[in-house]
């Protein structure tokens, strides 16, 4: 049986980067079944910009809705988390991109192996196109 997909991306004044992250999901090989962006009262037109491409792309099934004040990340991640309906959830940052097959590699490990109860991926840290290294990352 298939399993419904949700996707949760906390957002607070990411006017800069948010797109790239929204066409990153949209994009998606396996398309989500519910995209929920939970802006946390942000001031740079955030929310604005999220409630434009959701309406411009026609996405059905995404949401975006705005705090009526600041909670912080955890309180903002939490509501929205609880807003959610997937039987898989993904979690993002609006300053993420995803590799165009993350939920449908994702969900098939998670598919063929029901035993597993959280699975969590690897990241690239990327500034301004480039590759970049943190000295706290070790492998």
């Amino acid at each position: 049986m298939p399993q419904r997909i949700s996707v949760v991306l906390a957002s607070y004044n990411g006017a800069e980067f948010i797109i790239e992250q929204l066409d990153s999901i949209r994009e998606q090989t396996m398309k989500p079944d519910e995209v929920i962006i939970a802006d946390d009262f942000s001031t740079d037109g955030t929310f604005e910009i999220c409630r434009k491409y959701i309406g411009d792309n026609n996405l059905k099934g995404w949401i975006v809705y705005r705090n009526s004040e600041n909670m912080g990340v955890s309180q903002n991640f939490r509501e929205a988390l609880m807003k959610s309906t997937g039987d898989y959830i993904f979690t993002c940052d609006q300053d993420d991109i995803w590799i165009p097959d993350k939920i449908s590699a994702m969900s098939t490990a998670m598919n063929e192996h029901p035993e597993i109860f959280l699975l969590a991926s690897n990241y690239i840290p990327v500034r301004n196109g480039e590759r970049i290294e943190h000295s706290y990352i070790k492998y």
